[in-house]
């Protein structure tokens, strides 16, 4: 039986979602007048999410340089976040709780827990949002499996410098999103 379900795409607003983060405060995901990179990766379980996230931090500061901020989301419990980042020293904010509503209202592919990792929850797959100041969503990348859908650091930032450095001659490129049908 096929069925379908929602998905955002390039150009339209990223919706509200607030979730409680390590330090006890909770975060708006939405860009609220900054460029953010939303990392929504499967749990700390994922030896592949890991991996993302460890390149990320290894080029955290060419995302800087840029002006982009990471956050990066699951559905693991605040406790469990908390000491897998103090474990692995990230440095950029973390949010946790990621609710199979916040993951449908994202347009996530949804998984179970399953015999070969120790998890009770449901969780996303892996996805990537580039949200504008304004709130529009320039980029996304959603995956169906733990092996794709991975953001490549280098491209992400050179994509983005090329886009905001044309702007000055190409004001239309104000508008560009990637992959918007």
């Amino acid at each position: 039986m096929a069925s379908t379900s929602f998905k955002l795409i390039p150009g339209t607003q990223f919706p509200k979602i607030i979730l409680p983060t390590i330090s006890g405060n909770e975060i708006n995901l939405q860009s609220n007048g900054e460029v953010k990179l939303i990392v929504i990766y499967r749990g700390q379980f994922c030896p592949f999410c890991v991996a993302t996230l460890d390149q990320i931090q290894e080029k955290l500061s060419q995302l800087n340089e840029v002006n982009i901020k990471v956050i990066a989301v699951s559905a693991d419990p605040v406790d469990v976040t908390k000491e897998f980042v103090a474990k692995k020293g990230y440095t950029f904010p973390f949010a946790s709780n990621l609710t199979v509503d916040n993951i449908r209202q994202l347009g996530l592919y949804l998984s179970d827990p399953t015999n070969y990792i120790p998890q009770t929850y449901s969780f996303s797959e892996p996805a990537y949002f580039l949200v504008e100041e304004d709130n529009s969503i320039r980029y996304v990348d959603v995956s169906s499996h733990p092996f794709g859908g991975r953001v490549n650091v280098d491209y992400l930032v050179n994509g983005y410098q090329w886009v905001k450095s044309n702007i000055i001659d190409h004001p239309e490129f104000k508008h560009v999103v990637w992959g918007s049908k």
